[in-house]
């Protein structure tokens, strides 16, 4: 058992040395995670815009267009700050960047309210911040439902004395919106936190492909003292690869996950305690489902070119940006195969809603059966590849 402990911290002291000395893996540790940390995390500060500069193109001209720019310039989203007749001469001021967007009111728009006809209302927006553009598609989307319970009369009028009967008899539904977590509606408090974790998933993904990759290209372990037998062997590998991976990114996730919610006053209401066992589980069941992958790691660039493009493929799967419980079967097998999905899930259930140890024992459990079940898929492929000579 000594020895198996011994040859184990010689594969992750080894794994040290390598990381060391590889300034790309550097530059992905460093880079790739405070660097992207604090970067879309200032793209997404101050988490909210008020206010942003928008025209108005109105075809119109009447007292119905110009009601409806009085009231989308009276949000708190956007600042009406010309009114223009000319496509053309909007489309320069955005690109000039005097204003984020702005509204395109058609002809049509002057036959609403006669007769049940509709109109189209176009905006446009730059995409040089995201945020200017969803703020102003929350300022137009607000406004027309305000308008359109200004038109609702004007039709009613229209109906036969039967059907306006019929509407007087209905009971009308009240809504009473109660914000729970993001109360300011900000994009950066929906989003960040799952992008924390993975950020944290897909550097890790690249720093173990690449080393991996490395080993195989070289034919060469980093370890060089393999004394026993192929699977005693294969158990070290492995399970030193994952001791040394832990220990980095714990780190690392002490960064992303503690301080930088508190630098950009991201929601933080998690206890420290629960945040620890959602980490342990989740790096375990990272480093292992990178280290299963071995045989597709030939050489230390190719697997780049698959991982660096997962990132919207695991948000989907984690079940924020699209409900789980809405997701088809096969797809919802995803979440339980990535241990990114689940541990955003977990991770926003943590810190935005202050989620206790036993209101996230599905998604710790789910980590921890994907770290048993990848650890042992893991070992066996290292198994076969000492087997086939993969490396000396």
């Amino acid at each position: 058992m000594k020895k198996i402990l011994k040859l184990i911290w010689q594969t992750s002291k080894a794994e040290y040395k390598y990381i060391a000395s590889n300034i790309p893996i550097l530059i992905v540790l460093l880079g790739g995670n405070v660097g992207y940390g604090l970067l879309y995390n200032y793209m997404y500060n101050p988490n909210i815009v008020r206010e942003a500069p928008i025209a108005v193109v109105d075809m119109v001209d009447n007292k119905l267009s110009r009601t409806f720019i009085q009231n989308i310039d009276a949000t708190e989203q956007v600042n009406v700050v010309y009114v223009f007749s000319d496509y053309a001469e909007a489309e320069k001021m955005v690109k000039e960047n005097k204003i984020v967007g702005f509204l395109y009111l058609p002809q049509s728009f002057s036959n609403l309210g006669l007769e049940y006809n509709k109109s189209n209302i176009m905006a446009y927006g730059s995409t040089l911040s995201f945020l200017d553009f969803l703020m102003l598609q929350e300022a137009t989307t607000y406004t027309l439902i305000d308008f359109n319970a200004m038109l609702r009369p004007i039709y009613v009028n229209q109906l036969s004395n039967k059907d306006k009967f019929a509407i007087a008899k209905l009971q009308p539904i009240e809504i009473i919106p109660n914000v729970l977590f993001n109360t300011e509606e900000g994009y950066g408090t929906y989003l960040m936190p799952p992008i924390l974790i993975i950020i944290i998933f897909q550097t890790m993904m690249i720093c173990i492909s690449s080393s991996c990759g490395d080993e195989r290209e070289g034919k060469k372990l980093h370890v060089s003292k393999l004394k026993y037998g192929v699977g005693y062997n294969a158990i070290s590998i492995v399970v030193g690869k994952v001791l040394a991976y832990f220990v980095i990114f714990a780190i690392i996730s002490l960064f992303m996950l503690g301080l930088l919610p508190l630098i950009f006053d991201l929601p933080h209401i998690g206890q420290p305690l629960t945040l620890v066992f959602m980490v342990i589980p989740f790096l375990i069941a990272s480093s292992a489902f990178a280290l299963c992958w071995l045989p597709l790691y030939t050489d230390s660039e190719k697997p780049l070119i698959f991982i660096v493009f997962m990132s919207i493929i695991l948000l989907f799967f984690s079940g924020i940006s699209y409900p789980l419980e809405l997701m088809p079967w096969y797809w919802k097998i995803m979440h339980y195969i990535l241990p990114a999905a689940s541990a955003a899930l977990c991770f926003v259930k943590v810190n935005t809603m202050g989620a206790d140890i036993s209101q996230i024992l599905p998604e710790i459990t789910t980590l921890w059966t994907q770290s048993i079940v990848y650890l042992i898929i893991s070992i066996f492929v290292c198994h076969i590849g000492l087997k086939k000579k993969h490396w000396k």
